[in-house]
């Protein structure tokens, strides 16, 4: 392979199983092959392996002579077209960006934490540069990261596609050095080159309605009736079975005012109050927010995919690699055990180099989102 091959084709990706660190890093350092040319790398490991993330990291760069590294820690990760869960495991990408293209950073409650030991700071590159997208992971846990999502988006201009750490174990983050806490990833400008798509997993089986009372996340009434009155009306006409299976599978979505897409933020039901007529969400609530029921549905979840895919095909047809963010809920759990989520993609892209994690939540524009898949695409 000539140095020119990574900076103009693909990027490079491997994987591998064991419980020996040192084995599992060699066997993905062999299968990536001859890397010259490649200035960033992508790492996902299963929890099994994130108390040795610190040294993993170490070992990469030096043998890779990669400076940059962004990833995460995920109870399940994406390689290719496995995904792979309640196992050992961990997910190499490679390849080359135009030079200056990007840049990793980190954010906490502070601000920007500079990671550069040369070149510019954040905020230095950002007045050199305009961030089209940032790929991102944070950590579940910070009270603070409705806050970081919204404002690095709007401090960087940048189009957010990432997702949450999910581990039985330490939450941990890649971002030139292991973090937990905050948010970290890596800026993109125009050069770098990205497409994007978000999928959802559930349909709306109510109207969008409005709430007209309410505090904090409970919603008081909808539509001037009792919530509970008008969620058990909504659901009634739109499904059968038993109350448990209704539980399981009916969330409560907010419709993002001014989408064009008739996009929503899928929120869990808490609890309700039968005496009061009250419904709890995971989510503060505002009088005149627009509010809908919707279900989980594996049959529309991957109707929506293969949609998102067709319009992603039309703005990226020959795709470098890709990251995907997928929710826990979905995966085997939605789409049964081969690994048919990230094989639909494949079918629309194949041979695509393609990384990626099973979130705690997932990261869009400047919103937190749950049961949806995030996919970034590099042209």
């Amino acid at each position: 392979m000539h140095s020119s091959d990574i900076k103009t084709g693909p990027f490079r990706l491997a994987s591998a199983r064991g419980q020996d660190w040192k084995a599992v890093a060699k066997q993905c350092l062999d299968g990536l092959g001859e890397i010259e040319g490649a200035n960033i790398g992508f790492i996902y490991m299963t929890d099994a392996l994130v108390e040795d993330m610190e040294s993993i990291l170490t070992l990469l760069r030096g043998i890779t002579g990669i400076e940059d590294w962004v990833g995460s820690v995920g109870i399940g990760i994406i390689a290719g077209a496995d995904e792979i869960l309640a196992e050992p495991a961990m997910a190499l990408m490679v390849g080359h960006l135009p030079a200056s293209s990007f840049h990793v950073f980190r954010r906490d409650a502070r601000g920007f934490v500079d990671l550069s030991s040369s070149g510019p700071s954040v905020e230095g590159w950002l007045e050199s540069h305009d961030a089209m997208a940032a790929i991102v992971h944070a950590d579940p846990r910070d009270a603070e990261l409705p806050y970081l999502v919204t404002g690095t988006a709007a401090d960087t201009g940048a189009f957010l596609v990432g997702g949450l750490s999910s581990s039985r174990v330490a939450l941990k983050q890649v971002a030139n050095k292991v973090w937990e806490n905050g948010l970290s990833g890596v800026l993109l400008d125009q050069s770098a080159g990205v497409g994007t798509g978000l999928t959802q997993a559930c349909s709306p089986i109510s109207p969008v309605r409005h709430i007209t009372e309410c505090e904090d996340n409970i919603v008081m009434s909808v539509d001037n009736r009792p919530a509970l009155e008008v969620f058990k009306s909504d659901v009634a006409a739109a499904l059968s079975g038993s109350e448990e299976q209704i539980e399981a599978h009916v969330f409560a979505a907010l419709p993002v005012e001014g989408s064009d897409t008739a996009d929503y933020l899928v929120r869990n039901i808490l609890g309700v109050d039968e005496e009061r007529g009250w419904i709890a969400i995971s989510e503060e609530v505002e009088e005149g927010q627009p509010l809908q029921f919707v279900q989980r549905n594996t049959y529309a979840a991957m109707a929506d995919m293969e949609n998102m895919l067709r319009s992603l095909k039309k703005r990226v047809p020959n795709p470098r690699g890709a990251v995907y963010f997928s929710c826990l809920s979905r995966g085997v759990h939605m789409f049964g055990p081969d690994s048919a989520e990230v094989r639909a993609i494949l079918d629309s892209f194949p041979d695509l180099p393609i990384i990626g994690l099973f979130a705690n939540g997932e990261i869009n524009h400047d919103r937190l989102y749950s049961h949806t898949g995030v996919l970034l695409l590099f042209t």
